[in-house]
């Protein structure tokens, strides 16, 4: 199995110019569990004014993170046509190609223990399509995507430290523009929970505050903001 340091990222001036670095990767969602507060109006305790009291109640919350997990495999292309301009300065229009993806999807999973911790946690008898398992799901569309950078760039090489300093623009054709969406959450409120709550504030009251949290932490990702249209940037050293 590939050790999480070991997996490979693209992005950056040593392979696809016009990205940023360590960026192009498969996503994945990863669940997790967090504690929410929710209020709600108690109208068995009133206070002075006859009005119903604030009090709340925490609930353990599942949701699914978006990460970039990295690849198993990775392939990239690097084309530069290079122009001398005069004496240590010329440009090159360049054309990099690449792909960073998973093969081998069974070396992504959560730990046997926390799967099963989290299945005790969440035994899901409200939410029977919210499955946890211990296989980590990769997004759709983010797996075998291609990426693309064109652009020109302007070379000095600098005589002392005999190394070339560059100026570059990138243009993306290629890039992840789609939305990436995780998995629907889910909450778990044990028998004890709900019997100690006043009668109709578990439906009025607290479902709905729940279900506006679990919709809250529905990562959406528009990929755009990682992966932009164009870049510019400079650096020292050759891509290849």
């Amino acid at each position: 199995m590939i050790p999480p340091f070991s997996r490979f990222y693209l992005g950056g001036e040593n392979d696809i110019r016009g990205f940023e670095y360590f960026t192009i990767s498969p996503w994945a969602y990863i669940p997790t569990t967090t504690n929410s507060t929710i209020s709600y109006l108690n109208p068995s305790v009133l206070n002075g004014s006859g009005q119903p009291t604030l009090q709340s109640i925490t609930v353990p919350v599942l949701e699914f993170a978006a990460v970039r997990p990295g690849g198993d495999t990775e392939l990239v292309s690097n084309v530069e046509y290079r122009i001398p301009i005069a004496g240590p300065v010329s440009v090159s229009l360049f054309n990099d190609l690449g792909m960073d993806s998973i093969i081998r999807s069974s070396q992504l999973a959560v730990s046997p223990q926390s799967a099963s911790l989290l299945q005790q946690q969440f035994p899901n008898p409200d939410f029977p399509n919210t499955t946890i398992s211990p296989k980590v799901a990769i997004a759709n569309g983010t797996n075998f995507a291609p990426r693309d950078s064109v652009g020109v760039e302007l070379v000095v090489q600098l005589p002392i430290v005999n190394a070339p300093f560059r100026f570059y623009w990138a243009y993306n054709p290629l890039r992840l523009t789609n939305t990436i969406t995780q998995p629907t959450g889910a909450y778990y409120l044990s028998s004890e929970q709900k019997a100690a709550l006043p009668p109709g504030v578990l439906q009025t009251q607290i479902v709905p505050e729940l279900n506006n949290v679990i919709a809250a932490q529905t990562l959406r990702i528009p990929t755009g903001l990682f992966e932009p249209s164009n870049s510019f940037r400079f650096s020292v050293s050759r891509t290849f």
